[in-house]
């Protein structure tokens, strides 16, 4: 559905039988918040509604300062290919008009009859007007263009979420450079970090990590900071990925057992600045303290109520919803938790860091020496999802 489609609709309460069709042409929608505006072909009337959840349902609709019940409404959109005996098309006028109709007929000539009243009759040859019973276009005068149109049954529906051979089907598959992709893996673990890098380094961190060996960090997954960057897997869950680890590194641990988390775990790594600090009025990612990249407004940072001046960036709702359907995909494939697993750093973690079991555990809950993330905050939210 989208602006210019035309929609075809019936009013709530019309005694009329069959209920009278009314045309409509969409002149403004808002996907985000299903907000949506039609102007009625025969009359001019403005009409504005709230798409409502269920959009196969009634939807109401306010114009005049009065209110309407749509009750049936079908949607044309453009179909991108040529006309069908038979089927919709949208015809275009030297002058800009735009009209719907039917076709009748596609040869020798292009015959149509238009939906809207008193529902004219023209013939095409090319883009030559041959017949016509219509005084505004008349025989001899020309088209820009016909186009079918087709019922718009609304989106497809999503494909059902799954892993199959390790990657994940709701993530864009691409793979790492090989040196930073191990050997094959049973995990049973998954360890949440944020990269703490800035929101413009995204495409650098993805050219890095597919094109160069690098120091042997990597992970299985990366979540950009909105739709547009997407969630992309570097690895297969079965392989390891090399995304906890080195010197001073905690494990997981289960009485006398332990294991090294790339052997156990899948590395998950969720874009954003981390720890950020005030510095010259704006917040920023502060490396050896240099504020690094540009400001980062003050909506997008949670400040630290112990410490002024400090905070963390915040993960956006897209990263959210993203880690949660991961998170719930991956309790499908992952191993059994070993009895009374869990993560050891050799360095206390911070409360925040500390994790019941083993199971889902921020990195900070294996390295508290070198690493924080992926911070308070979204150690809480990992918690809260059971």
């Amino acid at each position: 559905m989208k602006i210019n489609d035309f929609l075809f609709y019936t009013l709530e309460g019309d005694t009329a039988s069959p209920p009278t069709t009314y045309l409509g042409e969409i002149s403004g929608i808002d996907p985000a918040t299903g907000a949506l505006s039609f102007r009625e072909i025969d009359t001019g009337q403005e009409f504005d509604l709230q798409l409502p959840a269920d959009i196969s349902g009634p939807w109401d609709a306010q114009s005049q300062n009065a209110d309407y019940v749509i009750q049936t409404h079908d949607v044309y959109t453009a179909a991108g290919t040529d006309p069908v005996p038979q089927g919709a098309a949208v015809v275009t006028f030297p002058d800009g008009n735009r009209f719907i109709c039917q076709i009748e007929a596609v040869s020798p000539t292009a015959d149509v009859v238009f939906y809207q009243q008193p529902y004219h009759r023209l013939s095409f040859d090319g883009d030559q007007i041959t017949q016509s019973d219509w005084d505004t276009y008349p025989v001899g005068g020309q088209i820009t263009s016909i186009e079918a149109y087709v019922l718009d049954t609304g989106p497809e529906p999503p494909a059902a979420a799954s892993f199959s051979d390790g990657w994940w089907s709701l993530a864009q598959q691409v793979p790492a450079f090989p040196g930073r992709i191990g050997g094959a893996i049973t995990p049973f673990a998954v360890v949440v970090h944020t990269t703490d890098m800035t929101p413009e380094s995204w495409d650098a961190l993805i050219q890095s990590w597919t094109t160069q060996l690098g120091p042997g960090d990597g992970a299985h997954f990366l979540i950009g900071r909105d739709a547009a960057a997407g969630l992309i897997q570097l690895a297969p869950i079965t392989n390891n990925a090399n995304h906890a680890g080195g010197s001073g590194h905690g494990n997981f641990v289960a009485g006398a057992q332990q294991w090294h988390p790339n052997s156990v775990s899948v590395g998950i790594e969720i874009h954003c600045a981390g720890a950020v600090r005030q510095v010259n009025g704006g917040w920023h990612l502060v490396e050896g303290g240099v504020a690094q990249g540009n400001p980062i407004p003050d909506d997008d940072v949670i400040p630290d109520p112990q410490r002024p001046g400090r905070g963390w960036h915040k993960v956006t709702d897209y990263q959210y919803e993203q880690l949660g359907a991961l998170l719930d995909g991956l309790e499908t494939v992952l191993d059994a938790l070993p009895d009374g697993c869990v993560a050891q750093s050799i360095e206390q973690p911070p409360a925040y860091g500390i994790f019941a079991t083993g199971r889902r555990v921020g990195h900070v809950s294996l390295d508290a020496a070198n690493r924080g993330d992926p911070w308070p905050p979204t150690c809480d939210w990992i918690r809260a999802q059971g």
